[in-house]
């Protein structure tokens, strides 16, 4: 088999149970993607009269679901964010038009329909939501990449041949690289050309609900958690300062504050600046959940890493995703 012609495509439910019809959205796969059917085997011991019994074994639990590894691209990262947060606003009236993701604090994240095919084979995943959504960037891994965990509560759908409209694929150079922020990323208010890597966790928490069938009845969704990490060079005294002192600027004396610090983040990735093509993620205020930092002493002065780990809090919305691009909506449905 070919396990390298590949693709996982989606659109959204209007609701459970009710596929959509056609796949809207196409997304470039990585590796460590790996979806389909489960399929668990539960078997009871029985005292048959030998050591070695056969004992009884039944169909347990099936499901779907799984890891979709992916290109963050500036239609598709839209709607990746829109299914996991489960908000969207979408306006303008020509190219760009802008969509401004939110979490949805009275609802829940989407239905989604997703088709598989690798190699010949070809799957229909029905009633899917996507639990967590991890974004990454680095200096050192510059693309902007996406990791999302599907649940599903459905049976998987085999099928003879691919969906006779495909989604279609973004060009390949309409991606979002670390590059494309120069200048942009914010910390704390204050602007930090310092920043090496930044990592963004959606997680809905989701649970499936047992039924009367193999598959899940329905999927309950949980606490919704936001969170982030941003990997900074120590090139001066101040953010460690905040962390522990409370201040950039610690008093003679002072000692290590016992309350949380409090920060905020912003960064904006261009694309293109005319018509724009972007994406924008903003956080007015966040709880860092650091323990405070030890530093290193290096007879080789080589530079030392700060990981600023932050959760967002504060007043609705905790965040806003920004995405600026060519399409004028994300439907539902049909």
């Amino acid at each position: 088999m070919k396990f390298n012609s590949a693709y996982f495509m989606f659109a959204f439910q209007e609701e459970k149970d009710v596929p959509a019809p056609t796949p809207h959205y196409a997304l470039r796969l990585l590796s460590g993607t790996s979806i389909g059917p489960d399929r668990a085997i539960q078997t009871v011991r029985t005292a048959e009269g030998e050591r070695a019994a056969d004992g009884i074994s039944v169909i347990g639990e099936m499901g779907s679901g799984g890891t979709i590894n992916f290109v963050a691209q500036p239609k598709n990262l839209a709607a990746v964010l829109y299914g996991a947060l489960g908000a969207l606003e979408s306006s303008g009236v020509a190219n760009p038009f802008t969509h401004a993701v939110t979490p949805d604090q009275a609802g829940k994240p989407l239905w989604i329909t997703g088709w598989l095919k690798i190699d010949t084979i070809n799957m229909v995943i029905p009633n899917l939501m996507i639990n967590t959504l991890k974004l990454t960037t680095s200096s050192d891994k510059r693309l902007f990449t996406g990791e999302m965990v599907l649940m599903g509560a459905g049976a998987v759908q085999n099928k003879t041949s691919p969906p006779a409209i495909p989604a279609t694929k973004e060009a390949v150079a309409e991606i979002f690289s670390w590059d494309m922020a120069k200048g942009t990323w914010e910390l704390d208010d204050a602007t930090v050309g310092y920043i090496k890597a930044y990592e963004l966790n959606i997680n809905n928490n989701l649970t499936g609900i047992p039924g009367e069938d193999y598959f899940f009845y329905d999927i309950q969704e949980g606490p919704l958690d936001l969170d982030y990490k941003a990997t900074i060079t120590i090139i001066e005294a101040a953010q460690y300062n905040l962390l522990v002192w409370g201040t950039a600027t610690p008093a003679n004396d002072a000692e290590p504050e016992a309350a949380i610090s409090m920060g905020s983040f912003a960064a904006k990735f261009t694309q293109e600046d005319s018509p724009e093509c972007s994406v924008a993620i903003d956080v007015v205020e966040s709880q860092y959940r650091n323990a405070l930092p030890k530093l290193n002493v290096d007879p080789d002065g080589k530079p030392q890493d700060l990981v600023l780990e932050a959760r967002c809090t504060g007043s609705d919305p905790k965040i806003t995703l920004t995405v600026k691009n060519a399409l004028a909506n994300y439907a539902i449905g049909s």
